[in-house]
């Protein structure tokens, strides 16, 4: 996770993050239709993980599914198979190798659950996609605000958040037809992680002002 910048999050999970990190929504064009992820943003610059500690640590008091379901995730060319990070420091934790298969060759509880979890975090994320275009659709989304000291990396460049006064100015029967579809809590979730961006700019103001005691930095997730 060092030099990510981004963690896919899916449609539940959205209110739990958006309280300690920002959500964006990262289209995706094909063709003349567009695809959606929901991404929680850990770090703003290129290469840069600003979640972790020196140590490698996870700082946030949240942690995503993205990042509870290591050393496993969702392979680039199928959401349907597992995918596996072999460089991850995850694997092993304990002091003991989590056996994959028994002796006969067959997949172990232990991969079938992670298995079963991965799919299930799959499916969520298609809910978080399609709940991201249902929201573009509304034009409540506007772009990543730029940062004038701050060189964003170029996936957040562009990202897009909802738009809090386009939300705040809905009808009544509007906000009834998000809440019929399951959108109206989601929607001021994003609102919610919009706030938290600040976190992760004063974090970068931080570092770039003591670059020799990234340390003080750290408190970034203490607070609100």
């Amino acid at each position: 996770l060092t030099g990510h910048t981004l963690l896919p999050v899916g449609l539940s999970e959205w209110m739990a993050v958006a309280t300690h990190l920002p959500i964006v929504l990262l289209p995706h064009p094909i063709g003349s239709s567009t695809t959606w992820l929901a991404a929680a943003v850990i770090g703003l610059t290129s290469d840069h993980n600003l979640c972790l500690n020196d140590q490698g640590q996870w700082l946030p008091p949240v942690q995503p599914t993205a990042l509870r379901l290591l050393p496993f995730g969702l392979h680039p060319d199928s959401q349907q198979l597992l995918g596996y990070a072999a460089h991850s420091s995850c694997f092993g934790q304990g002091g003991g190798l989590m056996p994959l298969f028994s002796d006969t060759g067959q997949p172990t509880p232990a991969l079938a659950q992670r298995r079963q979890r991965t799919e299930a975090f799959a499916a969520d994320l298609e809910a978080a996609a399609a709940a991201a275009a249902q929201l573009a659709s509304m034009e409540l989304l506007s772009p990543l605000p730029a940062h004038p000291d701050i060189t964003l990396d170029p996936t957040l460049q562009r990202a897009m958040l909802v738009n809090a006064q386009a939300l705040n100015q809905l009808s009544a029967s509007t906000l009834q037809t998000l809440h019929s579809q399951g959108l109206l809590g989601p929607a001021y979730g994003l609102q919610i992680a919009a706030m938290q961006l600040h976190r992760l700019q004063r974090l970068v103001k931080v570092m770039q002002q003591q670059k020799s005691q990234p340390q003080a930095a750290h408190g970034a997730f203490s607070s609100p």
